[in-house]
């Protein structure tokens, strides 16, 4: 449609803009044509000439319509592109049928897809005798919704058939593994594969390496292993391999046996049609599944069962041979005053210990012992099997409870508000209550209670014993000091008066304590009862001075407390 509204005609009526159904228009803007219309571009450069379209509610119009000569006995094609330019939806209602010499063809374009987007249709024509041929787009629709579409690169000419050839070789790879086989459960399989480069074997599972072309396959059932070879032409061959996996035979079996010194017993074993026993020496027939042990000692025979597909599973049998010289005793131990400790015996049916008094039960291999003193525990332990009788002994050692004493410093009143509790006679120490203790596992804690409270102690010796002792700390309202601070104190570091704090206030409560100098600075501040100032303000040790203190604080003994004073920094 370059040369605009020419070498065509059409049955709907030409105008610009559009103004109703039945019109159309050759140019590049649906919008400036019609300005309901979406902003589509003509199909080959996006910004040439389309025929603009507004279907017609009466079917059967010629939209576009052309008659060409032709060349008898050729091969034509027709195409055209269409496209829907009814914004916002799909079009459901803009389509043409192609029609040659005014006969419909089984052909037309119908643009269902979103608007703005072309759509093509084509088809071939033979002209046979004609030397003419009229082309038609009709519009068969009827409805005014969605019906508005462009038509562009309308192609009509003659069509030629060229042969060349070219020749395809398939490869196809001639990969191969081993053939089917059949193996006992657990028994490995070495696989292998020829044709390939690369191979891949599947499942991997149960396989040394599935990646190289003779995995190890342990299969725990059969299975079909599938190999995949890869040539150096990049073509794929398979081939599969099943193996058949006989599972080891079940052994049924006799339970492991006590017998008496001297004496025989009956092994038994099924499920194969051989079998083989070790060791051979002490049985009567070491190939039969039933033979008869005569052991001089306690031995584990072991039996090898062969089923008829050769598959062998092995399983074995105890007997133990009881004599008086199987009976045993714990060795001596020891034990803490007043605390058990469990004696054990075995080798025989029944027990007697002795003494019995501090047992819970003398009659059975394993009792609790809770003896007073060192004592020697005595078992008769009776085989009723074989008729033997034993008796062992064993010492039980008492060690004695550690002399934990638990002191005190002080009670805590108006003037102390910590007390230096002390234990010994121990080498571990554990305090409670310890939410006011310092360091409660020390032998030497400082409590601060801020209630009369009893503390205990628990003291463990070098043998793990373990007693324990109590000490009250009494938090009292007598022994007020009137709250007095120190006149000096001297930050020399010889330990003695290093650091100006408050000493003797009994338990503080609430604290704001401050320290300034002469030019009303304030060098140091806490609210911390413990808290003192060590003569340094900024990093610099102050010289030697007289400084101001306030003191606001709460007690335990009095309320709302105010101090204020002076002292000497004296170095």
């Amino acid at each position: 449609f370059s040369s605009g509204n020419s070498g065509f005609s059409s049955q709907y009526t030409y105008a610009n803009p559009n103004s109703t159904e039945g019109q159309y228009f050759v140019g590049p803007n649906p919008q400036a044509w019609n300005p309901s219309a979406s902003a589509c571009s003509d199909h080959t450069t996006g910004t040439g000439n389309m025929l603009l379209a507004n279907g017609a509610t009466t079917p059967g119009l010629k939209v576009w319509s052309t008659t060409i000569p032709v060349t008898p006995a050729t091969n034509y094609q027709f195409s055209a592109w269409m496209q829907s330019i009814s914004p916002g939806i799909l079009s459901t209602t803009a389509s043409v049928r192609i029609y040659i010499n005014n006969k419909e063809t089984l052909y037309g374009i119908n643009p269902t897809i979103a608007n703005c987007q072309w759509v093509q249709e084509r088809i071939n024509w033979n002209s046979g005798n004609s030397t003419s041929v009229e082309i038609s787009l009709i519009d068969p629709n009827t409805s005014a919704a969605a019906n508005d579409f462009a038509l562009d690169d309308i192609f009509f000419g003659p069509v030629f058939l060229k042969r060349d050839s070219v020749k395809i070789t398939v490869d196809t790879p001639l990969v191969r593994t081993i053939n089917d086989s059949t193996v006992c459960e657990g028994i490995p399989v070495q696989l292998s594969a020829t044709g390939g480069v690369t191979y891949s074997w599947s499942p991997a599972t149960n396989l040394s390496n599935p990646n190289i072309s003779n995995p190890v396959a342990t299969p725990t059932a059969t299975t079909q292993y599938i190999v995949s070879g890869i040539n150096a032409n990049g073509c794929i061959g398979k081939d599969t391999v099943i193996i058949n996996i006989n599972p080891k035979p079940s052994i049924i079996k006799s339970n492991d046996v006590t017998i008496c010194p001297g004496s025989s017993t009956q092994l038994s074993a099924n499920g194969g049609i051989t079998y083989s026993w070790t060791p051979a020496s002490t049985l009567n027939n070491a190939s039969i599944p039933n033979p008869v042990a005569t052991p001089g000692a306690t031995t584990t025979y072991y039996v090898i069962v062969t089923d008829a597909n050769t598959c062998a599973n092995t399983d074995s049998i105890k007997v133990t041979v009881r004599s008086a010289a199987l009976f045993a005793i714990n060795p001596p131990a020891s034990v803490c005053k007043n605390n058990s400790v469990q004696l054990n015996a075995s080798g025989g049916d029944l027990y007697a210990w002795q003494p019995a008094g501090s047992l819970n039960n003398p009659a059975i291999s394993n009792p609790n012992a809770t003896p007073l003193s060192t004592t020697t525990y005595t078992v008769q332990i009776t085989d009723i099997l074989c008729g033997n009788t034993g008796s062992l002994s064993t010492v039980i050692t008492v060690l004695p409870l550690p002399l934990v004493h638990a002191g005190k410093s002080n009670d805590i009143d108006c003037s102390n508000s910590q007390s230096q509790l002390s234990a010994s006679g121990a080498a571990q120490y554990s305090w409670s209550p310890g939410s006011s203790l310092i360091n409660p596992n020390s032998a030497n804690p400082v409590a601060t209670p801020v209630i009369t409270t009893l503390y205990t102690v628990n003291g463990t010796d070098l043998s793990g014993c373990v007693n324990n002792d109590t000490v009250t700390v009494k938090v009292l309202t007598t022994g007020n000091g009137s709250y007095l601070m120190a006149s000096a104190f001297t930050p020399n570091n010889d330990g003695l008066n290093d650091c100006y704090g408050i000493k003797y206030w009994g338990t503080i409560l609430k604290l704001d304590f401050s320290i300034y100098n002469r030019w009303g600075e304030r060098v140091f501040h806490t609210t911390d009862p413990s808290g003192c100032w060590n003569g340094v303000y900024k990093g610099i040790p102050q010289n030697p001075a007289v400084f101001v203190y306030t003191i606001k604080a709460t007690t335990s003994c009095q309320g709302a407390i105010f101090r204020k004073g002076t002292f000497a920094l004296i170095r």
